[in-house]
């Protein structure tokens, strides 16, 4: 269902367990969100408990989408009726299993592809786990693959697997990241 006003704590919640501080949407963002964009967030309830969150949005094109840092696109202004559809995150608490999260993102991806007008659904990942002194240059990490040729990062690797085409490399994304 998308996500309603009385669903802020819960999703703050969310936010906190699955981010670390300078890359969490925040309090007021997420408020913001939820009364500016009514089909902006769409939760997976289970009881009385949230146990999964897709924050999404339309723009105009693939330009609009590398241009805007992802943090400055969850704010409900960067919303129009553009045929790119955007996913901006999606949220579990990464101490659950991860299967929540994956029934909502396939949810999201069905409901977006059947909306009038949207001709591509994107999104901007982040790497789980790289660290470039370990792991080198990131350009090279960004292709380094498992052997059944899936990304060996595990976050770029759980949308490859899930049929994720990884495209290319968006440095100021995520300007919080380190």
């Amino acid at each position: 269902r998308f996500a309603r006003p009385h669903d802020l704590d819960a999703l703050v919640a969310l936010d906190e367990a699955a981010w670390a501080p300078p890359l969490r949407y925040g309090r007021d963002r997420l408020a913001r969100r939820l009364a500016g964009l009514p089909e902006g967030c769409l939760v997976l309830q289970a009881g009385d408990r949230i146990r999964a969150a897709v924050h999404v949005r339309r723009v105009r094109s693939r330009a609009t989408l590398l241009e805007t840092p992802v943090l400055a696109a969850a704010e409900p202004d960067g919303q129009d009726d553009g045929p790119v559809f955007q996913l901006l995150g999606l949220v579990t608490d990464p101490a659950e299993p991860p299967g929540p999260g994956l029934v909502l993102l396939n949810v999201t991806l069905d409901w977006a592809s059947c909306q009038p007008g949207v001709a591509a659904i994107l999104g901007i990942t982040r790497f789980g786990v790289y660290d470039r002194d370990r792991d080198g240059p990131i350009e090279a990490y960004a292709g380094m693959r498992g052997r059944d040729g899936l990304p060996i990062d595990p976050v770029p690797r759980f949308h490859a697997a899930n049929g994720a085409h990884i495209e290319q490399l968006v440095p100021a994304a995520r300007p919080e990241d380190t």
